[in-house]
């Protein structure tokens, strides 16, 4: 199983969503639906589930008009902030974010954790911390290849 970010889904699904930068340029990801397009592609070849936590469903509703039910991963959540405060920090660890991102990221790690996801797909620098720190895999967006050429090409007229 694998896990999907609000941000990778809305690549999906919002031809206005802001692309995400290339950290290695400075610029804007080039083909970054393409890239999405051919992860599912490649994942769904593999049989592998993808798994789109509740939190992220609430964001992308949110995008799409009406808010969805949300759901709460407390139990794993709960055991991460006390880890964050028994390591003799507070709440939120060595996040600077507000108190509320705080929560929703550890949320999405937490589903994950406790659907035992290999891997979360996401360009939020906080989820990718977490996701390391809860022995998941991160991968963001610049770091999906691109799908092959068609050898055909295309016309596009």
């Amino acid at each position: 199983m694998v896990i999907f970010d609000a941000n990778f889904l809305l690549l999906l699904l919002d031809p206005s969503v802001d692309i995400p930068g290339d950290p290695a340029t400075g610029q804007s990801l080039l083909r970054a639906r393409d890239r999405v397009e051919h992860l599912i592609s490649t994942l769904s070849q593999q049989r592998e589930t993808i798994g789109i936590p509740t939190p992220v469903v609430g964001e992308i509703l949110v995008h799409a008009g009406p808010a969805g039910p949300n759901y709460l991963a407390a139990i794993e959540v709960a055991a991460m902030t006390a880890a964050a405060i028994g390591g003799g920090g507070n709440k939120k660890s060595t996040s600077g974010a507000p108190w509320q991102k705080v929560k929703i990221d550890r949320q999405i790690v937490a589903i994950g954790a406790i659907d035992r996801a290999t891997t979360i797909y996401t360009d939020d620098q906080s989820v990718i911390k977490l996701a390391k720190r809860a022995g998941i895999t991160a991968v963001s967006s610049w770091e999906i290849p691109l799908p092959p050429e068609d050898p055909q090409g295309r016309l596009d007229i």
